[in-house]
Parts: structure tokens; C-alpha cells; sequence
């Protein structure tokens, strides 16, 4: 592919781009030194291919940066960026953050070191929509000196970010100025994906990129192209009445498939978090188990596919990793559905939660849906909100459609 026509293709992803993360995270590097937005303080009821090379954003000739309680602020610097599979796979350097690890009991506070030198941050989205890919057995990045010394070698945690949106993060310890190699391995992605997902990202994918690290200045600048390698083959390139809300990415085809129609039926509010319950006709997904991938086809006489998208309400970032279960129970109080929303990967839809429903007939009934803390790490916005299951419940009228 031509420089101009790498740069045309990815003029117009930018253009299509639902979320301004990339942009946001430019626009608040220096208030990154001081930490993350405050949380929404809501309360709510408790109950139990190869490589492109990366951007420079360092300028030469700097002033050495001043530090804070002995921490740099590093601006939103691009590491590497590679394409596999229709996903690009972006490394990012930004201020070293705190974060917090929530696991649906107890939280831990992750704090840098004291000399730490940057946050690292790998994002995941489908280059064609610029859809966050969620849900990754693992990405693990290794950063080895100029000798060849590994000076970092840890797993990337599931980060959920007010504006950075669905990313995996640590921080990097200390680096001396110097030259590094930075290895980011892309696990298969886990839990559901729909169709267009098919057959790609069935083995790991790792991505190398040589960088110059300025600890006075607190830059990186990237030497080269980055490499990317898969050890995997290449996938595939090529009714409701009353459909409504249709996804933005209607007409766009990715692996050859099309956005399927789906209706919003209800909206609700928990602590900045919007949560919307979408339905859609009975929906095939698939599953990845390790060693390849497995249909989930909807049950004979499935009444619909329901959709549950978690997102900050401000930002519109997709909320992940939090347990979802619905109830759904007739008017005489029967229960006729009860099980999780399977977490799903979608090329138009982004992040959300989703199964297959079958109800007895048409008729009035009572939707219940569970919504447990995200278990994950979070930037510090996050940090008071969403501790305890939230409750919503919704009235449907479920008519046949012939």
C-alpha cells in the first residue's frame, strides 16, 4: 500500500470514528499530571499483517521536564502501531497514572513507582468502524534494553478509562535514556464475537518496535517500522417491526458482513454509567475455547437477541468485564428466562452485553437486569462508582412478528 493511499484509508477511519479518545487524549496531557476526571457521584439502591510505523511526538532540543512528587508529565505519545486482521493494535506512553483493580469484592490501589516513566497503554479497534475490541485472553508487552536486558515484563490489565475508553495498561518502571525494543503479544479474543469475527484472531499476534527513550525530557522516538508477526492464518476479508436506532455502520461491510437492525426498547441512568437494552432478530454468535472457535445458534422459535450496552454516558466508552444477568418473568410472575448476557465483541456495536431469548408466546412481561461491578482495572474517575450489583427493571410487550 502507497504512503498516500495509508494515509487516505486512515483520513477516512478517523472521519468515521463514533468516540474521540484519540483526540481527548491529546487534549488533556498536562492534566494528566495531576489524575483523572472526579467521579459522577450518583448513588443508586444496593442489592446482594505488517506494520505501519508509529508517530513521533517528541520535539528535539527540549527543556528537561519538571517532576511532580518525582514523576514526570509525559504527553500522549504513539509507541507503535500495527494492523492485524482488520484490528489495529496501538501502543501508547502518557503519564504515569494510579489505578484501581476491582474483582467484584474488594478493591487494590495500583500506584507507580516514584520514578516510574511512563503509563503504557495497548488499544484495540477495528481499523474499518473504530470500534474498541474487547476482551482479550491476554496482552503481555516486554520492553528490553539496548544489551538485550528485559526491563519490563508484565500483563497488560483491562483497563476501562473515561476517555481513553476500553484499553489494556500498566506502568513502566524507570527507564534510563537509552534505546529499547517494546514486544506487545495479542492473545485471541475471549467470550462472544459476532459473525464478521468469525475467523480472525484464532492465534497470537505480536507486534516489536525500537524506540529512543529521553528520560530527561520524558519523549520517546520511534526508530524504524514496526514488525508484526502472527502465528496464526489469515481470516476472512472479503424480523421485528419497528426497527429502530440503527447502528452507524449500517451500510459499511466488514468481512463481509452487515450491521443487523436492532431496537431500543429502554434507557437507564447508574452513577454516570447509561445503560441501554436493545432487541434484534435471533442472533448466531460464536466462541473462542482456547484451541478454536464454536457456533452458539439460537434456540428453535427464539424470540429475539437481547442487546445490553454499558457506557459512560458523557463520553460514550464502552463500560466492559461487568457481570450481566437478566430475568424475564411473565404477568402471572413466572419466571420464563433467566441467564448472563454473554460479554460480545462487534464490529458495529462495539462492546456489549448480548444472548438469545425465548418467551412462551406474545404477551406482557417483566425484564430484570442484573448489572455487577466492572472487574477490571479503572482509571481513578472510576474509582467511587459501581461497587455494588444495580438492579433495572423494565416492562415489555412481546408481540409475533409473522
Amino acid at each position: 500500500m502507497s504512503a498516500d493511499a495509508a494515509s487516505q484509508r486512515r483520513a477516512g477511519w478517523l472521519a468515521r470514528r463514533r468516540r474521540s479518545r484519540r483526540l481527548l487524549a491529546l487534549l488533556i496531557a498536562c492534566p494528566l499530571l495531576a489524575g483523572c476526571a472526579a467521579a459522577d457521584k450518583g448513588t443508586t439502591a444496593h442489592s446482594g499483517s505488517s506494520g505501519m510505523s508509529g508517530m513521533n511526538m517528541s520535539s528535539t532540543g527540549a527543556a528537561a521536564v519538571p517532576e511532580v512528587d518525582g514523576q514526570k508529565p509525559v504527553a500522549t505519545q504513539v509507541l507503535a502501531t500495527a494492523d492485524w486482521q482488520g484490528v489495529e493494535i496501538q501502543a501508547q506512553a502518557r503519564t504515569p497514572v494510579r489505578f484501581v483493580v476491582f474483582d467484584g469484592a474488594k478493591e487494590q490501589m495500583v500506584n507507580p513507582s516514584k520514578d516510574a516513566s511512563f503509563h503504557l497503554m495497548i488499544m484495540l479497534a477495528d481499523e474499518r468502524t473504530g470500534e474498541p475490541i474487547a476482551y482479550s485472553s491476554s496482552v503481555w508487552a516486554t520492553i528490553t534494553n539496548s544489551k538485550g536486558k528485559v526491563v519490563f515484563g508484565e500483563t497488560q490489565w483491562p483497563m476501562i478509562s473515561r476517555y481513553m475508553g476500553p484499553h489494556y495498561g500498566n506502568d513502566v518502571p524507570h527507564l534510563a535514556s537509552g534505546r529499547y525494543k517494546l514486544s506487545v503479544l495479542v492473545g485471541p479474543t475471549t467470550f462472544a464475537r459476532t459473525a464478521e469475527y468469525k475467523n480472525v484472531w484464532l492465534k497470537p499476534h505480536s507486534v516489536t518496535a525500537d524506540f529512543d527513550w529521553n528520560a530527561n525530557t520524558a519523549t520517546a522516538t520511534l526508530i524504524g517500522a514496526n514488525k508484526s508477526t502472527s502465528s496464526g492464518p489469515l481470516g476472512s476479508t472479503g424480523g421485528m417491526s419497528g426497527m429502530s436506532g440503527m447502528s452507524i455502520h449500517t451500510n459499511l461491510s466488514v468481512n463481509g458482513v452487515r450491521a443487523t437492525p436492532s431496537r431500543l426498547i429502554a434507557t437507564a441512568d447508574w452513577q454516570g454509567m447509561r445503560i441501554q437494552t436493545r432487541t434484534a432478530a435471533p442472533t448466531r454468535f460464536y466462541m473462542y475455547d482456547g484451541q478454536g472457535i464454536r457456533s452458539v445458534d439460537p434456540a428453535a422459535g427464539s424470540s429475539f437477541y437481547l442487546m445490553v450496552m454499558l457506557d459512560d454516558k458523557d463520553t460514550s466508552e464502552a463500560i466492559t468485564y461487568a457481570p450481566v444477568y437478566a430475568t424475564i418473568k411473565s404477568a402471572a410472575g413466572k419466571v420464563v428466562y433467566h441467564g448472563e448476557m454473554e460479554p460480545t465483541t462487534s464490529a458495529f456495536d462495539g462492546p456489549y452485553y448480548g444472548n438469545n431469548v425465548k418467551l412462551p408466546g406474545a404477551g406482557r412481561y417483566t425484564l430484570t437486569l442484573r448489572i455487577d461491578a466492572p472487574h477490571e482495572a479503572r482509571h481513578l474517575e472510576y474509582r467511587h462508582v459501581w461497587l455494588h450489583p444495580h438492579t433495572v427493571v423494565e416492562r415489555l410487550i412481546w408481540r409475533h412478528v409473522a
